[in-house]
């Protein structure tokens, strides 16, 4: 019970929330159309077009579309003002609207410019990005005399690793066509590498200039260190070796197994084998040992000796200009 009581709450809670979003929503709607309505009638039409818009957007309704209609037609976008009445017609009829005539009749006497944007074949790579005055339009739309405000339009074409490519392209006002045509878009330059070249002029000032840059040492330091941290870790081999020989011998001394320290008599099996065992690991600890060691030797002559990361530089002969390109 006090889950379903809790989600009952929940429920109204939100749906509270939805209805206080919508009253906002309307209330800037219906602010929007007012101010809107008022510049329409006082003839300011750029300043009316925006806020009707913006009604129509967050609210959608028959007299905003109409009047919309209105405003791009006086403002010479026919094709905006056709769309608008269009959307008028179809939320009159939805609604059981007797403004439906009305938006059919201004709409079917408009009759708005086109413009066509033709792709080359040759243009046709992948991620391919077309806009027109900034909108993103579909390929599908391409070769196709679609509806156009009056005036100019900027088509921008752009494709990974191409160089960009736009132009504008003129609408007539009404009843008329245009069309663009988008060429095959050029390849990105290749990275340009750093070339010094002299020109001789008369009089010039001998100058210095760097020719090439590099650190030929680099892998030569790098096999160093690698040898030489491979030489320290032998040399810890070689000294758990020895320390394991040491044990051994030293555990054949014992009282024990009574080995001779100072000979190799022992009077026990037990004994001699640690004798042997401590014979083994000391020749181990000795060998890596010497191995380590001349591992570390040679790595810190890889490293000490490699070449040092150099810029060479050229001094340009009197009568010369270095120029870097």
């Amino acid at each position: 019970m006090k889950r379903s009581a809790l989600g009952v709450a929940l429920g109204v809670v939100l749906v509270a929330s939805g209805a206080r979003a919508q009253a906002q929503d309307k209330a800037v709607a219906d602010a929007m159309f007012n101010e809107g309505l008022k510049l329409l009638h006082a003839g300011k039409f750029a300043d009316a077009c925006p806020k009707l818009a913006e009604s129509e957007r967050i609210d959608p309704a028959v007299g905003t579309a109409l009047y919309l209609g209105e405003c791009y037609e006086r403002t010479q976008k026919i094709a905006s003002a056709q769309a608008m009445f269009q959307e008028a017609f179809d939320l009159a009829r939805r609604r059981g609207d007797s403004r439906a005539q009305v938006a059919k009749d201004h709409h079917d006497k408009l009759v708005p410019s086109t413009l066509t944007i033709v792709l080359a074949p040759a243009a046709r790579v992948q991620n391919l990005q077309i806009t027109r005055d900034g909108l993103a339009i579909s390929q599908v739309e391409l070769g196709v005399a679609l509806p156009a405000d009056g005036g100019a339009h900027t088509i921008a074409v752009s494709a990974p690793g191409k160089k960009s490519w736009s132009a504008h392209v003129d609408v007539p006002t009404q009843s008329g066509a245009a069309q663009i045509s988008i060429p095959a878009l050029e390849d990105e330059p290749a990275p340009q590498t750093q070339t010094a070249i002299a020109i001789t002029a008369p009089n010039a000032e001998p100058a210095p200039f760097v020719v090439a840059s590099r650190d030929a040492g680099k892998t030569r330091r790098l096999v160093g260190v690698v040898t030489a941290g491979a030489g320290v870790a032998t040399i810890v081999v070689g000294a758990l070796a020895g320390t394991i020989a040491m044990l051994d011998w030293n555990a054949s001394n014992s009282s024990d197994n009574g080995c001779d320290s100072g000979t190799t008599a022992c009077p026990t099996q037990h004994g001699v084998d640690l004798r042997a065992s401590a014979q083994s690991w000391a020749t181990v600890s000795t060998a890596t040992l010497i191995v380590g060691g001349a591992l570390v030797v040679a790595g810190a002559i890889l490293f000490f000796t490699a070449p040092k990361a150099r810029t060479a530089t050229a001094l340009a002969a009197p009568g010369t200009l270095a120029f870097h390109f």
